[in-house]
């Protein structure tokens, strides 16, 4: 008895044939990003611009967000002075900047900078970016009393014990640790 349907060989190639093309075909049918597409995180970033009728393409961005926007870029401490020493002792005064004596009270500020690395000093500029989220000794913190100013970019250090202490101060987001360390010395 012969078999109802037979494929010869020519046939089972032209099978193969098709089969392979078919399978090589199936992921140009999906969508996939070009790996340059990816952002942040692998995200993919998708830009679509949708024109009104009689409106030209910009396929270019506009610029910043908030072109206004005050940026800091880069925070620092400096010591703008001592005072406040008990009876009898001299405030350190021996040409070295951040520096306490114990018993003295040291006056410290915080100065963010923007991206052209200028101190940002003016109140509107004050007034966008707040007061410093964080300005505070963070190491050796028992070595002295620290004392809250009126002004919230300003922190005064009472020396209560000879050592070293680190002070950080968080403007916006960005820290002064990124810059090095700000490391005050309480000296006898």
């Amino acid at each position: 008895m012969r078999p109802r349907f037979q494929i010869g060989r020519r046939s089972w190639a032209a099978l193969f044939v098709v089969g392979a093309l078919a399978l090589c075909a199936i992921p140009a049918c999906t969508v996939s990003q070009p790996d340059d597409a990816k952002g942040p995180g692998g995200i993919y970033i998708n830009n679509t611009n949708i024109n009104q009728i009689g409106q030209q393409p910009n396929p270019s961005p506009s610029g910043s967000p908030n072109p206004g926007a005050v940026v800091v870029t880069r925070v620092g401490i400096g010591q703008f002075g001592e005072g406040e020493c008990p009876a009898g002792k001299e405030p350190s005064g021996n040409g070295r900047s951040m520096s306490v004596r114990i018993g003295c009270t040291g006056a410290f500020t915080c100065s963010p900078y923007d991206a052209a690395g200028k101190e940002i000093m003016d109140d509107a500029s004050i007034a966008a970016i707040g007061p410093p989220q964080r300005f505070e000794a963070i190491s050796g913190t028992r070595l002295v009393q620290q004392i809250a100013t009126s002004e919230p970019y300003n922190l005064d250090l009472k020396g209560i014990a000879a050592g070293d202490v680190e002070l950080e101060c968080v403007v916006k987001g960005v820290s002064s640790k990124g810059n090095r360390q700000f490391i005050v010395h309480i000296v006898p």
